[in-house]
């Protein structure tokens, strides 16, 4: 079962038929998701950072301090960029982060990777505008990238896979 926390509607049917080969629970509410989180924990969550009810980034704080959920996987949707938010969101929790528009494709890869059930190399994500000497490297997409070299590139990257 994947959790996904998304406040807007649109999103909400445009994640579900992306995400049709996995049974997906969607919520409006960050006070409803957590309560339902703490009843049966799912396999992944999907966290919109505007998602309204509860602070999403104590949400995963407090996620990640319970050992119930130490090894759930967690992925936040930024819907806007920040300086050094990812570093944040690492060091609280998640597992990783994509702009809520990025290619589908990309939040494929992202939900199989970490569900465990990805057969290729490593996931490759950065957010629109970010720039590291992995991104800057000829792809063909404008929204991948090469995984950077070292851990400190990774943490500036946008996906963390712990």
């Amino acid at each position: 079962m994947i959790y996904l926390g998304e406040w807007d509607p649109k999103q909400q049917q445009n994640y579900r038929q992306l995400l049709q080969r996995w049974p997906i629970c969607l919520f409006d509410d960050g006070q409803v998701l957590y309560q339902e989180l703490q009843r049966e924990p799912p396999r992944l969550l999907i966290l919109n950072l505007l998602l309204p009810g509860m602070d999403p980034f104590l949400m995963v704080r407090l996620l990640k301090f319970d050992s119930r959920f130490a090894s759930m996987p967690i992925l936040c949707l930024i819907p806007y960029q920040e300086p050094g938010l990812p570093d944040r969101l690492h060091r609280l929790g998640a597992r990783g982060w994509l702009a809520p528009d990025s290619d589908s494709q990309l939040l494929l890869e992202a939900v199989e990777t970490l569900l465990g059930e990805a057969q290729a190399s490593p996931l490759r994500l950065e957010l629109p505008g970010l720039t590291t000497r992995a991104a800057n490297r000829k792809t063909s997409s404008p929204r991948r990238s090469l995984l950077p070299d070292t851990p400190e590139e990774r943490r500036s990257f946008g996906l963390h896979l712990a």
